[in-house]
Formats: C-alpha cells, structure tokens, sequence
C-alpha cells in the first residue's frame, strides 16, 4: 500500500480501504455459502435416508399383514373344517345309536300299559324324554371335549407349520 501511494499519490488509501472491507465481507459470504450449502446437502440426504426407512418400514409391516391375515384365513378355514367334523360326528351319533333305541323302548311300553292314571308319576314318555336329554347333553360334552381336543391340535400343527 505504501509503494502504491508514494506512486500514485494519497488517494489509493481509499482503494485499499473498500478492498479490505468489500473483499473481507465477500470472503465471509463465500464461506457462509459453504457451509450452508453442505447443510443443505447433508439436509437432504437425511430426508432421503427417512423416506427410504419409512419405505423399509411400510413393506414389512404390509408382509407381515399378508402373512397375519394368511394365517387367519388358514385358522378359519380349519375352524370350520373342524366344526363341520364335530358336528357331522355329532348328528351320527345322536342318530344312529340313541334315538331309535329310544323311541323303540317308548313304543313298547305305551302299547303294553297303555297311559298313565296316576299324575304324581312320570309317564314312561316323560323318563325317556328326560334319558334322551340326559344322553343328549352327555355326547354334547363329549363333542365339546372332541372339539376343543381337535382346535388345540389344529392351532399347534399350523404353529409348527409355520415355524
């Protein structure tokens, strides 16, 4: 600056003075800008990453919905399976061993001893009405232990199945 100013006089002074502080400001602007802009950047890649994860996220939530609802599916349809098993089972017993050994015995004692005169006495109608009932809800607790038995087997087969 002094060689500049015995050269060209007093009034480079003025030269250097907006040089420094132009230059010193556009220097501070030029990094500021540097930074700023790797903030950005780096901004940006994080939001990239996010939506990336929350993509991730997304599908394997919906994988495990499909494998969820697959096997709620398969559980219905053993569930029914097995209910129509049970209650097939159940029909033909009630069918075929108790109710014509039933009505039978009835038969036979109505044409034998015609109706009941005293009221205090069940008729014989009434008491195989009532052995009826009685060995109806006998099979229907042996069925309900038969379905139990058979959902828990289902449960634990489609259990190991999927494992």
């Amino acid at each position: 600056m002094y060689n500049h100013m015995q050269a060209i006089g007093d009034f480079i002074c003025i030269y250097f003075l907006f040089l420094m502080l132009i230059g010193s400001f556009f220097l501070l602007n030029l990094i500021l800008a540097v930074i700023m802009q790797s903030f950005f950047e780096n901004d940006r890649r994080e939001k990239i990453k996010l939506k990336e994860l929350k993509l991730q996220v997304l599908a394997t939530r919906k994988a495990k919905l499909k494998k969820l609802q697959r096997e709620a599916i398969l559980k219905k349809k053993l569930l029914r399976k097995l209910f129509k098993r049970s209650r097939s089972q159940e029909e033909s017993h009630i069918e075929s061993k108790n109710f014509p050994v039933l009505i039978n015995s009835i038969d036979e004692t109505e044409s034998e001893e015609g109706h009941s005169s005293k009221p205090n006495r069940p008729s014989k109608v009434q008491t195989s009405c009532q052995q009826i009932s009685n060995i109806k809800i006998a099979k229907n607790d042996e069925v309900e232990k038969n379905k139990r038995k058979s959902i828990k087997e289902g449960i634990e087969s489609m259990k190991l199945n999927h494992k």
